[in-house]
């Protein structure tokens, strides 16, 4: 068609590949609701018992030993180990972009953040965030994290004492 802007090839390559990348966007924005669908607001409600949420988690892909994970435990993704007669309470969340593991009899207070992302300093005063940076946290045999606490740092462990 005369006039249309497009030409007979079509749009132009940069729209091409900017639609590409919109529908790349909303799809993985797709995935992480139905994640955060299914596992934080059905499986880690009050109504699925805990043996059940332990069955579900594992179905995903959940490496979860003999454990209690109570209702209001929300994950990022799946990226998680828990060992052995280990307690996650209620409120915890974990944001894993990272491998997060809990080891054996470990046991997790309510409300701890585990957040895996940090990011690099920049040296521009303007905008001190650099990179992100994805590091795993590790929670060694024996050790109890305290109500509200923040595990955060890179390569951060955690031992019993």
């Amino acid at each position: 068609m005369i006039g249309d802007g497009l030409g007979a090839a079509g749009p132009p390559p940069s729209l091409r590949i900017a639609a590409t990348q919109v529908l790349v966007s909303l799809w993985k924005d797709a995935q992480t609701a139905a994640f955060h669908l299914g596992v934080n607001a059905i499986v880690g409600s009050d109504f699925v018992p805990r043996v059940a949420r332990i069955v579900l988690l594992r179905a995903i892909g959940m490496r979860i030993g003999r454990a209690q994970i109570y209702p209001g435990v929300s994950f990022r993704t799946k990226r998680i180990q828990v060992g052995s007669d280990a307690m996650v309470n209620s409120g915890t969340r974990f944001d894993n972009d990272a491998d997060v593991t809990l080891g054996d009899r470990v046991r997790i207070g309510p409300e701890v953040l585990f957040c895996t992302s940090t990011h690099t300093i920049h040296q521009d005063p303007i905008m001190r965030a650099g990179l992100r940076v994805n590091q795993p946290i590790t929670v060694e045999d024996g050790a109890w994290v305290g109500a509200r606490a923040v595990c955060c740092l890179a390569r951060w462990w955690v031992r019993a004492l």
